[in-house]
């Protein structure tokens, strides 16, 4: 079927001030005609595709879809993917182009935008783009040292809290606690030490894929705190790490004694500790997985005096804190303790949220008929605690502490301090002695245990301690404890803790 092009000034039909709508419409209305007298407009075609976010197995919603034309780089269009990943470009004339697409990940990932060349119409009609997967993203950033099953990647970016020039110099240390059986049982303390590039950018190849790890950054700017991180199972760990100078006040730590007559604790200087602060602002919401709220669940930032316990709603807010990425721990009764970054800023613009999931272990309630059992170590316990040759803390007065950490204690007693370097695996828990400071010998539950700094925290969990004794001296231990270097001894009992906290 061919149609003849009116001649001009014909009534039998209006004619547009531009031919070429006229030549475009009847081209799409009847596919295959030709106008005579003008060039044949070419068929329209639609190409449709998704994009894919291969490290978590997903669609990848909110990318900005680019479409440039090879032939005319003049010609551009865009498109957002939809939730499901899925987009379209209508109405494009036959020819090669260029596909391609923006989006965060990327950027999180230290990834160049990728493109593709599709051609309209051929089998590219339907398109597929996608975020590497997280195996062809560690051989492209750790070409010398292959993941292992066991070990994840860790990509993020150090900055500054506030809005300036980043750093040009950074350090991030992942730190985490090793139990190798052997002769014996030894503790180890691996560490990995990162260099940021100019822009902050930092990978850490080799860290453990199912234990959590002790990171921190620093750099010209300032530094964090020190945070818990664990990889998800995808293996890929993405978190930026925030900087800022950190205002440290010294105060006098009163301490417990549980009830010591060793004259010599007794009368020993009480240390110092460093508390953080700063114009920081948190708010946020407890709630457990379902978003049912948690009320008097206790919130604080690790270092910080500033707490607080959540409302009827789940809602805390936490003021004087430092600026930076820092450790929010929060407990609750019948919830296991949790830990986890957040960000914070000097304004309440963001809302975080912290989800907590019942304790492992439920007792329902027993009723006991009968004498009381006493564990064995605790007979021993009340047996050195009446002959007075070191400091002894009870399970009832760390129920009065409860401590979120055993470092927190620990680093609180007279002769005790926590000595915090750059990074966290230069950060040591020392005794004090008539020469100076020393790493003491560290017994859990009878072992002997090599613990030299804060990885104590990974042996024993606060909440599962039930007794602590303290000797200054190894002339002063009792015979039954072995030590392995010439320092005093720290003896650690775990357990169900009966006394609840008041």
């Amino acid at each position: 079927m061919t149609i003849s092009a009116m001649p001009v000034g014909s009534r039998a039909l209006h004619r547009p001030a531009n031919p070429s709508v006229l030549a475009l419409l009847l081209a799409l209305a009847l596919p295959g005609t030709q106008v005579l007298g003008q060039d044949a407009a070419p068929r329209m075609h639609r190409l449709v595709g998704t994009v894919q976010d291969s490290t978590s197995a997903g669609p990848l919603a909110g990318a900005l879809v680019q479409l440039v034309s090879l032939d005319n780089r003049a010609w551009a269009r865009s498109a957002i993917s939809r939730a499901d990943g899925g987009f379209v470009f209508d109405s494009l004339p036959p020819g090669a182009y260029a596909l391609g697409y923006l989006h965060p990940r990327l950027d999180s990932l230290h990834l160049e935008p990728p493109l593709r060349e599709v051609r309209v119409p051929g089998a590219d009609s339907l398109a597929l783009l996608a975020v590497p997967s997280v195996a062809a993203i560690a051989r492209a950033a750790c070409p010398d040292a292959p993941l292992a099953d066991d070990e994840a990647l860790f990509i993020g970016r150090l900055r500054p809290s506030r809005e300036g020039v980043p750093a040009s110099f950074g350090r991030v240390s992942v730190t985490w606690s090793e139990t190798v059986i052997g002769g014996g049982v030894e503790q180890r303390r691996p560490a990995i030490i990162a260099e940021t590039d100019g822009d902050g950018r930092f990978v850490i190849c080799g860290v453990p894929a199912a234990a959590p790890t002790l990171v921190q950054g620093i750099s010209e700017r300032g530094e964090t705190g020190v945070l818990e991180l664990q990889a998800p199972a995808s293996r890929l760990l993405l978190r930026d790490l925030f900087t800022a100078p950190i205002d440290r006040v010294w105060i006098a730590a009163p301490v417990d004694t549980g009830g010591s007559t060793d004259s010599t604790d007794r009368d020993a200087p009480v240390d110092s500790l460093a508390l953080l602060r700063g114009p920081g602002w948190l708010r946020g919401a407890v709630l457990t997985a379902d978003g049912t709220p948690i009320s008097r669940a206790r919130v604080r930032v690790r270092g910080s005096p500033a707490e607080a316990l959540s409302d009827s709603l789940g809602r805390f807010e936490l003021r004087g804190l430092p600026l930076g990425t820092h450790a929010l721990e929060a407990i609750a009764l019948g919830y296991a303790p949790l830990r986890q970054a957040a960000d914070i800023a000097e304004s309440d613009t963001a809302r975080l949220v912290v989800t907590m999931s019942p304790a492992d272990v439920t007792l329902d309630t027993v009723r006991v008929l009968g004498e009381r059992v006493v564990p064995f170590w605790k007979r021993e316990f009340d047996t050195r605690r009446k002959q007075g040759m070191g400091r002894f803390i009870d399970e009832a007065a760390i129920a009065r502490r409860n401590p979120m950490l055993v470092t927190d204690m620990l680093a609180g007693l007279p002769g005790m301090t926590l000595r915090t370097g750059l990074f966290t695996s230069q950060s040591r828990l020392l005794m004090r002695t008539t020469g100076g400071y020393c790493a003491p010998n560290v017994i859990v539950n009878g072992m002997l245990v090599d613990v030299a700094d804060i990885g104590i925290d990974g042996f024993v969990s606060a909440t599962q301690l039930v007794g602590v004794e303290v000797y200054r001296s190894a002339i002063l231990r009792p015979a039954e404890f072995p030590i392995q270097r010439k320092c005093g001894l720290i003896v650690l009992w775990t357990g169900v803790r009966q006394e609840q906290p008041r």
